[in-house]
C-alpha cells in the first residue's frame, strides 16, 4: 500500500484547529487513508473547510499534501503544527527542501514559529510597560 507524509488538521469537536504533519496510508482504491489507528474515509464532493470524516468519531478533517514553502493550514492560520517524530528529517529534507532541519523549531513550521515571534514583538512594543521600560533605560 501507498504511503504518503500528509498535512492533517481536526476541523470539529474538541480538537477542531489542532495539525500535524504525518504518514499515512492509502487503502488500495485511494478513497480512504490510515494514520496510526484512525481511518479517514474521503466526503464525496469534498466539504467546505475538510474533505475527509474520521470514521470512528464522525469528526471532519482536512488533510492534503505538504507545501514546499510551509503555509499548509487551510486558512493561513500561524498556529503551531506538530510533525511526527519519524518523518520529521524527511519532511524537511524531500519537502521543505532544507539542507539541515531546524534546531530552534524541532516539532513546528519555521513559518508558524515566524509568526508568533511577530505577534509576540506587536504586543510588546504596544503593552505599556514597553515605553516605562524605554524611558528608564534611556533608549
Amino acid at each position: 500500500m501507498e504511503t504518503r507524509i500528509m498535512y492533517i488538521e481536526c476541523k470539529t469537536g474538541p480538537h477542531a484547529g489542532s495539525a500535524l504533519i504525518g504518514r499515512v496510508t492509502f487503502n488500495r482504491t485511494g478513497r480512504s487513508l490510515q494514520y496510526g489507528d484512525q481511518v479517514f474515509r474521503r466526503i464525496v464532493g469534498g466539504g467546505a473547510k475538510s474533505n475527509y470524516i474520521e470514521e470512528g468519531t464522525g469528526a471532519e478533517y482536512w488533510i492534503s499534501g505538504c507545501k514546499r514553502r510551509g503555509g499548509d493550514r487551510l486558512h493561513g492560520s500561524h498556529a503551531p503544527i506538530d510533525i511526527d517524530e519519524d518523518v520529521r528529517t524527511e519532511y524537511w529534507r524531500d519537502i521543505r527542501k532544507v539542507q539541515s532541519m531546524p534546531r530552534n523549531t524541532p516539532n513546528q513550521s519555521l513559518q508558524a514559529t515566524a509568526g508568533r515571534f511577530a505577534a509576540l514583538l506587536k504586543i510588546m512594543k504596544t503593552h505599556p510597560l514597553h515605553s516605562t521600560l524605554a524611558s528608564a533605560s534611556g533608549a
